[in-house]
C-alpha cells in the first residue's frame, strides 16, 4: 500500500486490507502490540487492594497482566503469566507481599522477583536472576490508565494534551450506572476507525448531531499517532463555556474527538467523557467497547453528546454497508478528500508505515 505525501494525490487503501486473513493476522503483532492498549479508568479500581489481574483486549491479544497500586496510585504492572510454564498466577484482586502460582508453586514477591521454586533447588539462583515476572510501560491520562510501548511517541502527545485539558474537571468523573456496553458487529475493524476519522458523513448520517455542531468549523488537527477533531457548538448552551476556568478560544466548543493510533477514541463533552474502544476480534468481527463518565449523575446529557446511543448504531449501520460494498467486484478505491478526510489518511498512513516497515 503505497501513499503519496500530498493527501490530494491520494486514493483509500486496496480493499484487500479490509478482506485477507493473513493481512489481518499480521496486524496483530505489527499494530496492536506496538501501540497503546487501554487499560480502563482510575475509577475501576480501588487502590486498597493493592494487585489487580486483568485481561487486556481478551478477544485479540489476551494480554495478561497484574496492574500494582501503591500509596492511591498505579504503582506498576506486571506480567500474570508464571515464568515457568505460562500458568496464569491471580485469578482475582488481592493485597499480598507474595503470590503463589497455583499449579508448580512458584512464588513470586509484589515487585515480580521469584522467591522460591519448588524443583529447582540446585538452579534457583539462576531463575532468581532470569526468570523474575516482566513488567510493562504505561502512562495516564485524564484519569484513564494505558498500557505503552517505551519507544511510542504517545508519551509526549498525552504529556502534551494533558496541559490542553488542565482546565476540564476530569478528576470529578465518575462511571455513570450501567456504564459499560458492548457491541458486535460484522465489519472490519478500521472501517469504524475511519468512520470516526472524518467529519463528512455526519449531516447525512448524524441528522441530531448536525443540530448541534457548526459543520463549517469542524477541524481536525493530525498529532504523530493520533488526531483531535474539534466540533463547535451552534449555541453557548452545552459548550465548554460552562467551566469558568476554561480557555476563552475552547469555550464555543461542544466536543473534542482525540483519537489514539489504532484505535482509542476519547470524547469529551460538556457533561463528561465516553470512550471508544475498538476491539477486533476477526477480519470481518469487530467488538466496540463503550464507557460513558459523568461529571454530575444528576445532568442529563445534552447537546454534541446528548444521544449517544443513537449516534453509536448510526455509525454501525454505516459501517456494516460498507463492509458489504467492499466485496462487490466493481467496487475500486475512491479518492480521498483532502479538506475532510485528511484523518483518514493519517491513519492509512500510520497503517502502512506498522505493516509494510
Amino acid at each position: 500500500m503505497k501513499l503519496h505525501k500530498n493527501p490530494e494525490r491520494n486514493y483509500f487503501i486496496d480493499k484487500k486490507f479490509y478482506l485477507s486473513d493473513e493481512i489481518f493476522k499480521n496486524s496483530v503483532g505489527k499494530i496492536f502490540r506496538k501501540n497503546p492498549l487501554y487499560i480502563g479508568h482510575k475509577s475501576a479500581f480501588n487502590p486498597n487492594i493493592g494487585l489487580y489481574p486483568i485481561s487486556v483486549y481478551p478477544e485479540l491479544l489476551n494480554e495478561e497482566i497484574i496492574l500494582k497500586f501503591q500509596d492511591n496510585q498505579l504503582n506498576e504492572i506486571l506480567s500474570n503469566v508464571c515464568t515457568h510454564r505460562a500458568h496464569l498466577l491471580l485469578d482475582s484482586p488481592c493485597r499480598k507481599k507474595t503470590f503463589q502460582c497455583p499449579y508448580h508453586g512458584r512464588k513470586f514477591d509484589n515487585n515480580g522477583k521469584v522467591k522460591s521454586a519448588p524443583g529447582f533447588d540446585n538452579q534457583l539462583n539462576e531463575i532468581k536472576k532470569n526468570e523474575n515476572l516482566s513488567k510493562y510501560s504505561f502512562i495516564e491520562f485524564l484519569n484513564f490508565y494505558f498500557l505503552t510501548n517505551t519507544e511510542n511517541s504517545i508519551y509526549k502527545i498525552i504529556q502534551n494534551y494533558s496541559n490542553l485539558f488542565n482546565w476540564f474537571p476530569y478528576k470529578d468523573l465518575k462511571p455513570e450506572k450501567s456504564n459499560k456496553n458492548n457491541f458486535e458487529i460484522n465489519a472490519h475493524w478500521a472501517l469504524y476507525v475511519e468512520n470516526y476519522l472524518e467529519g463528512l458523513h455526519i449531516p447525512f448520517i448524524h441528522k441530531g448531531l448536525t443540530k448541534e455542531i457548526n459543520m463549517n468549523n469542524y477541524k481536525v488537527e493530525l498529532l504523530p499517532k493520533a488526531t483531535l477533531q474539534t466540533a463547535i457548538g451552534k449555541s453557548s448552551e452545552n459548550t465548554f463555556s460552562i467551566f469558568d476556568n476554561c480557555p476563552e478560544k475552547f469555550k464555543k466548543i461542544a466536543a473534542f474527538y482525540f483519537w489514539i493510533y489504532p484505535n482509542i477514541m476519547i470524547n469529551i463533552y460538556s457533561w463528561g467523557i465516553s470512550v471508544n474502544i475498538i476491539e477486533p476480534v476477526s477480519k470481518e468481527k469487530t467488538l466496540i467497547r463503550y464507557e460513558t463518565f459523568l461529571l454530575d449523575s444528576k445532568k442529563q446529557k445534552k447537546g454534541a453528546g446528548g444521544n449517544l446511543h443513537k449516534v453509536e448504531l448510526e455509525d454501525q449501520d454505516a459501517v456494516l454497508k460498507v463492509q458489504k460494498g467492499l466485496k462487490s467486484s466493481k467496487y475500486f478505491p475512491g479518492k480521498i478528500s483532502s479538506i475532510h478526510e485528511l484523518g483518514v489518511n493519517h491513519f492509512h498512513k500510520l497503517l502502512t508505515k506498522d505493516l509494510y516497515r
